[in-house]
């Protein structure tokens, strides 16, 4: 298995806050057995890791 392979990837993604705005806490996973899991993480699985700058 390639872990390098972009099939096993997400696109980046990046976001700009106006003033006022926030980011709140949160999870960037998904239970197993709930149907977002399941939309989500059929094909790809789980988020390893987020970063933010």
């Amino acid at each position: 298995m390639r872990f390098n392979d972009p099939s096993f990837g997400e696109p980046i993604e990046g976001r700009r806050y106006a003033v006022g705005q926030e980011f709140r806490a949160h999870t960037g996973t998904f239970n197993a057995g709930q149907w977002d899991y399941h939309l989500h993480c059929a094909d790809q699985g789980q988020r390893t890791w987020t970063a933010m700058v």
